[in-house]
């Protein structure tokens, strides 16, 4: 909302203790406090509509000063305390205006900035975390490849073991020692070919975990 000279008809002090209790707020980018140089509201307010985002400036007309009680914004000695930038022909008021546009661009324009580096910063941070799971991925499959590697090479071990041994019994020469000798053998390699299936269980396992 903005200030006009009906908000006033109560006297300054009344206006400011009953506009603490609006929730919507005032704006006004010209109504200031000549004992300490502030503004009595902020000059803007910027409001988001989805992504517009629009910077509402409040100005008050500086006949307000008149159209209301004057002595409202007076001290005890008829001092104004108050002003609506009413001075200069109209050129108190533009600057005043002027100031308000200007510091809402720069508000919007700084928000814009800090939007931008976020947007670089998780950008960035999107590319590592790509990077990282790329060079894993190249991990992942170096490692299947080394456990199909040891898989193959435990197979042809057992296939070898195994014709060696039906040779043995083919042929009919086997002697104890021998097949006890191929038996030790080929538990051996199974038992090979079991950790090397076992420990790819466990890692798959453990990567899909993960």
């Amino acid at each position: 909302a903005v200030p006009g000279n009906h908000e006033f008809d109560y006297g300054m002090d009344r206006f400011q203790e009953l506009a603490g209790m609006l929730t919507c707020g005032y704006v006004c980018c010209n109504l200031f406090d000549l004992r300490t140089g502030e503004p009595v509201f902020d000059a803007y307010r910027i409001i988001e509509y989805g992504d517009t985002r629009v910077a509402y400036v409040g100005i008050s007309t500086p006949e307000s000063i008149t159209k209301s009680t004057p002595a409202y914004f007076q001290d005890e000695n008829g001092q104004y305390i108050y002003s609506f930038c009413n001075g200069q022909n109209g050129q108190e008021l533009y600057d005043a205006v002027q100031a308000a546009i200007d510091g809402s661009a720069a508000y919007l324009s700084a928000q814009l900035a800090a939007l931008q580096e976020a947007y670089e910063a998780a950008d960035a941070l999107l590319a590592a975390d790509i990077d990282a799971l790329q060079g894993a991925d190249g991990d992942l499959a170096a490692r299947i490849d080394a456990l199909e590697s040891a898989h193959t090479a435990a197979d042809d071990a057992i296939r070898a073991a195994v014709e060696q041994l039906q040779a043995a019994v083919d042929d009919n020469e086997a002697s104890i020692g021998t097949l006890t000798a191929l038996l030790w053998v080929f538990a051996a390699v199974s038992l090979v070919a079991l950790g090397v299936g076992g420990a790819g269980l466990a890692f798959a396992l453990k990567n899909r975990k993960n």
